[in-house]
């Protein structure tokens, strides 16, 4: 790897770094290593006009050199941004090790990657750079080279680089999917009939529904996505993603947790309004919003096991408050009941009777602990049963609440539990000689020393 400094004026310093490599195209391809991070210098920036400012200055140095332009490839240029905003957000200054085996761009027979960093924000200023040192040139001229990706992110460093660049030079046979002579084609897109954004904006109603737009479409964000700010909303959209509309509050800590740039990344789909409450689904997680809670976050793993028992249409509803940490693990509120979660026993809800009587036993710092499943129907009797760490606690509208514990709980699991011969308990566990007991609705449990001992009614 090359490394180089220079010094042009007292704002100027800039760092160099190239890469350029013509093996024998992968037989394989794997994901970017590079992976959303919750920017600390990176300032979100629409960037289109240094891309294009780059993409002219490259391909003005190849007309003066004999070489065949490049083209402007969208899907190398959304690994190209993925990239640079990552290395910005850390202020380091370092290479993509995966850029090679991306999967936005496979089947090439020559590839090349060049970085550079600079204190002001002259985005040509970046190509001079390269062109000053003998393997950057290399591979801007490298004339087996087709497409280009391009990246740029700015910083808010005061100490440190404001802008960084990068290229991701790759030679096709044949021009790959996204493909346009130039950036201007592509980010040429927003504001058109074309534009996804503006396309979602007439659909929803227009000026009516969402207010007149508050600036310019923001382009060339994370994940090669574009945003558009109304009065009354946000029009995000990525590839991956899609168009999404996002307002309220909801909006308003989707920005707070940084938007696209952050963990959540972009909406997936609209706000879904629903009884007591309204969703929106990200990438990586879920915002609701109620009118006793406001809105709130649901990750990790308590959303996609409240999103798989239900969701709003569950008994537990909308989350009302954000997950909290508690011994052992997590808790979150709904306006129905609660979701806990553990390392051990994964994410699982409790309501009702049940989570009553798992209460006054001290939840899920008591005897029982964090619960291992959900709520279990479908019995002969009706009623639910719910196991935890060390028991279960059953309800059925004969039996009323009870808990089964120890070694009464393995005997009456194993012979089938509430679904098998005895039932469900009639009683809570009673002491006798030598040990206790537990009626059921066909039988009785004791257990002493000598064991366990079943005896039907």
């Amino acid at each position: 790897m090359f490394r180089a400094f220079s010094r042009l004026g007292a704002l100027a310093l800039v760092v160099l770094f190239s890469f350029s490599l013509v093996p024998t195209a992968p037989a394989f391809a794997v994901p970017s290593v590079a992976s959303p991070v919750v920017p600390a210098a990176l300032v979100r920036q629409d960037n289109s006009k240094e891309i294009i400012a780059v993409f002219d200055a490259i391909n003005a140095y190849r007309k003066a050199n004999g070489v065949p332009a490049v083209r402007y490839n969208a899907k190398v240029s959304r690994m190209s941004q993925e990239w640079v905003a990552a290395m910005a957000s850390r202020q380091a200054i370092e290479h993509n090790p995966g850029f090679l085996n991306d999967s936005r761009a496979v089947g090439w027979n020559a590839a090349g990657e060049v970085i550079a960093v600079r204190w002001d924000r002259k985005a040509a200023a970046l190509v001079d750079w390269w062109k000053s040192s003998p393997s950057h040139k290399a591979v801007l001229l490298d004339k087996r080279m087709t497409v280009v990706g391009l990246g740029i992110s700015f910083t808010n460093a005061t100490n440190n680089y404001s802008m960084a660049g990068l290229a991701n030079f790759f030679g096709f046979t044949k021009a790959p999917a996204e493909t346009y002579a130039t950036p201007k084609d592509y980010f040429g897109l927003a504001g058109t009939a074309k534009d996804p954004i503006t396309v979602k904006y007439s659909s929803a109603g227009g000026l009516k529904a969402l207010g007149a737009a508050t600036g310019k479409q923001v382009t060339g964000l994370a994940a090669g996505g574009r945003v558009q700010e109304y009065e009354k909303a946000t029009i995000s959209w990525s590839p991956a993603a899609g168009a999404a509309i996002t307002g309220g509050a909801i909006r308003a800590l989707w920005r707070f947790n940084w938007a696209q740039d952050g963990y959540l990344g972009y909406p997936v789909s609209d706000e879904a309004a629903g009884r007591g409450g309204s969703l929106q689904v990200y990438e990586r997680g879920r915002l609701a919003w109620t009118l006793e809670g406001g809105a709130v976050n649901l990750s990790g793993a308590i959303g996609p096991a409240w999103a798989s028992s239900g969701g709003p249409s569950s008994a537990l509803r909308y989350p009302i408050q954000n997950e909290r940490s508690v011994p052992g693990g997590a808790v979150q509120n709904f306006q129905g009941g609660q979701f806990f979660w553990s390392p051990s026993t994964g994410a699982h809800f409790v309501f009702g009777g049940i989570k009553g009587t798992w209460e006054q036993m001290g939840g899920s710092q008591g005897y029982l602990g964090f619960p291992l499943t959900n709520e279990q129907y479908g019995f002969r009797s009706g009623g639910a049963v719910q196991e935890f760490m060390r028991g279960a606690v059953t309800w059925s509208p004969s039996t009323n609440t009870h808990v089964v514990i120890g070694g009464i709980f393995g005997t009456w699991k194993a012979n089938g539990g509430a679904a098998g011969r005895l039932g469900f308990p009639v009683t809570g566990e009673y002491p006798v000689k030598g040990g206790a007991a537990q009626r059921f609705e066909a039988g009785t449990i004791t257990w002493t020393s000598a064991g366990p001992k079943v005896v039907s009614s």
